[in-house]
């Protein structure tokens, strides 16, 4: 097929037209499920309510002040880290 794409540059064009349609619907889902998967851990917020539970049980008990600051680069809910829009977006 190679070959054949090599002696008639111009069937790369219909090569292309039938093949690429073909190939779209799975790129779609692709897009689709890592869309929906990533956006929907974002809003259930599934990694810092993990890492608040785990900071909960093994960090040591505090005040209330200094239950507000990480602790070993665990936060509580109460200071969630910033929600980077774009590097999130450009993820997709």
């Amino acid at each position: 097929e190679l070959s054949s794409l090599v002696e008639s540059p111009t069937s790369i064009v219909d090569l292309l037209s039938t093949s690429l349609p073909a190939q779209a619907t799975y790129f779609i889902q692709i897009i689709f499920v890592t869309t929906v998967f990533s956006c929907g851990m974002e809003i259930l917020r599934v990694v810092p309510l993990l890492k608040a539970m785990l900071r909960r049980f093994l960090g040591p008990r505090l005040t209330e002040r200094e239950r507000q600051q990480p602790f070993l680069t665990l936060r509580p809910l109460s200071n969630p880290l910033d929600f980077e829009h774009a590097g999130f977006s450009s993820n997709i």
